[in-house]
């Protein structure tokens, strides 16, 4: 999100106006659509502590190695890792390649 912010310079309002319309349109598209996932459900988040792995391995720039993220909070995240449940057994830094920096 920072990253889109600094796109936007010189109007964080067109900024703004862009990201709340992809969240309608995530919202729109129903829960079946939505391709975010929790930190609940990445083999990076540990229950014990609620700590990222991926952030105490300093895989995630910019990102303190005592990250604990809201774990029930859908997002996209470049180091992902699904659990043996999850219906795609892709990498985050695979599933949205947007996001990513380099394959780990």
């Amino acid at each position: 999100m920072l990253e889109d912010l600094a796109g936007y310079p010189a109007d964080r309002h067109e900024w703004l106006t862009d990201y709340l319309n992809v969240a309608a349109d995530a919202l729109a598209a129903g829960p079946d659509q939505d391709d975010r996932r929790t930190c609940t459900q990445c083999l990076n988040f540990r229950r014990r502590d609620g700590a990222c792995l991926a952030a105490r391995r300093d895989e995630l720039p910019n990102t303190a190695r005592s990250y604990r993220p809201l774990p029930d909070t859908l997002r996209r995240c470049e180091r992902y890792r699904p659990q043996a449940e999850d219906v795609d057994p892709s990498p985050g830094y695979e599933r949205w390649p947007g996001l990513t920096f380099g394959d780990p």
